[in-house]
């Protein structure tokens, strides 16, 4: 957005600053409803409308707790999915071997990856957090819940909220939709529990400043610092591939801000021909057909994704002799013990490992 266009749209931004400001003053004095469950909540959140890594970070969260010999569930509402929000969809019940109940198109793209990468973790999606985590409690005999891009569902308690933001970003010159992307304004890391630093080390890298401001807002507020590394490509079938293209390749994705995909290539040497998609894109046939022709233009077979994109495609949908090659992520945080020790207050159990 335009710095014309964001300053046009600031009296609309303070207006939702506003609504958002007063619909919290209503949860606190209890006028609006919380309501709490049975077993504790984590959750993991962010002030901006996309793009800060929380799926990669639900995995992270998750997998601690798993150390910690919890049993943790996820819930999210399922942003983009087909059908009505209210409706209850069961993406998995953390049996193995791995069996999704649900595709990206009903479950939504995040929560059909997560019970994917995750295939011991029963994942629930509904706008209703709390039938999602009820159902989960009474059929998956889980004992914690990881609350997915909740930091703004105040209708649902949590234990600890762990909210991201995004280190490529300014925080400071960031403004309230509709003039920018955020959903509140900084003031609203009065909630969280802890700040979470994605994307550090990327380019722009703005993680010093943003520390800064988090610091002066709220001076006893944890600060953390996570790394997203993207150091392999697997195929369709998750087998490692261990030479990397030495051609041209085309990098597919349809995420909210896929420059930092294209950027994870570039880092690891592969000569990339960029095909940014829109969010949440299906991958029907025009757009399988959209992406052939990209290859063929190119001159090359390879096709390479985010792994949020290849729960969507059919690998066997790509016309001969294309490859589809999945880029693999994962995060680095520290200080490690100082977080272990947040989830750990936050849901207590066995001692974390390292």
């Amino acid at each position: 957005m335009s710095d014309a266009l964001s300053k046009i749209l600031s009296p609309l931004g303070w207006a939702y600053e506003l609504g958002m400001a007063a619909r919290g003053s209503l949860y606190r004095r209890g006028m609006l409803r919380t309501r709490e469950i049975s077993i504790p909540v984590v959750c993991v959140g962010n002030l901006s409308m996309g793009g800060t890594g929380k799926t990669p970070m639900v995995e992270f969260v998750v997998r601690r707790l798993q150390a910690a010999g919890r049993r943790p569930g996820i819930v999210s509402r399922g942003y983009g999915r087909e059908g009505s929000p209210a409706q209850l969809v069961l993406v998995s019940d953390g049996q193995t071997p791995p069996a999704l109940l649900a595709d990206a198109r009903t479950a939504g793209d995040e929560p059909a990856l997560l019970a994917r990468q995750l295939p011991g973790v029963p994942v629930a999606v509904c706008a209703d957090r709390i039938k999602a985590a009820t159902e989960l409690m009474q059929k998956c005999d889980c004992d914690c819940i990881v609350l997915d891009d909740g930091f703004q569902h105040l209708a649902m308690a949590r234990n600890a909220d762990i909210v991201l933001l995004d280190a490529t970003r300014h925080l400071a010159r960031q403004r309230v939709c509709p003039a920018g992307d955020l959903r509140e304004p900084p003031s609203a890391l009065r909630r969280a529990a802890a700040v979470v630093h994605t994307r550090v080390g990327s380019s722009p890298d703005h993680t010093a400043d943003n520390e800064a401001l988090v610091s002066e807002l709220f001076p006893s507020l944890p600060q953390f610092r996570a790394r997203f590394v993207s150091d392999r490509l697997t195929t369709a079938d998750g087998r490692d591939v261990p030479d990397l293209p030495t051609g041209p390749t085309v990098a597919c994705a349809g995420i909210a801000h896929p420059d930092q995909f294209f950027a994870s290539l570039r880092a690891l040497g592969l000569t990339i021909h960029p095909l940014p998609l829109r969010d949440h894109v299906r991958y029907d046939s025009q757009t399988i057909e959209k992406i052939a022709q990209a290859a063929r233009s190119h001159g090359t077979n390879d096709i390479i994704v985010t792994a949020k994109d290849a729960v969507k495609i059919d690998a066997n949908a790509l016309p001969a002799p294309l490859r589809l090659l999945i880029l693999r992520q994962r995060v680095e945080l520290e200080p490690l013990a100082e977080f272990d020790s947040l989830l750990q207050r936050a849901v207590p159990g066995q001692p974390l490992a390292g």
